[in-house]
């Protein structure tokens, strides 16, 4: 454990103060969750904003850190499972009903 400066992102007033780009921000932390996910299969299972910190690294308003808090839980997903997860949130984004049928099939579910 440590000790991790920053503030939360829901701080949004905080964070427009102190000229951070909240479009960057919403596009880093999407971009760190899509990663651990779709990429590498690893699920923090506790997102909230009070886990997730933003911190300035230089003067610049895209110079900013995100900082994941609470390690507690966690999960790797199976190859076969992320790849059909994937393959859901593709069907869903795309608004395809067979892709989601096939996915949600994949994994094991059938309230698609």
């Amino acid at each position: 454990m440590s000790y991790e400066t920053g503030f939360s992102v829901a701080r949004v007033k905080e964070m427009h103060k102190q000229g951070f780009d909240l479009k960057y921000l919403a596009q880093l932390i999407s971009e760190v969750f899509i990663h651990m996910i779709f990429k590498e299969g690893f699920i923090h299972a506790d997102p909230h904003p009070g886990n997730l910190f933003v911190r300035k690294t230089g003067p610049g308003s895209r110079d900013i850190e995100l900082v994941i808090l609470d390690h507690g839980i966690y999960t790797d997903l199976p190859e076969d499972t992320r790849l059909s997860y994937t393959k859901l949130w593709r069907g869903v984004l795309a608004q395809d009903e067979m892709l989601i049928r096939e996915a949600s099939s994949d994994l094991g579910c059938d309230f698609h």
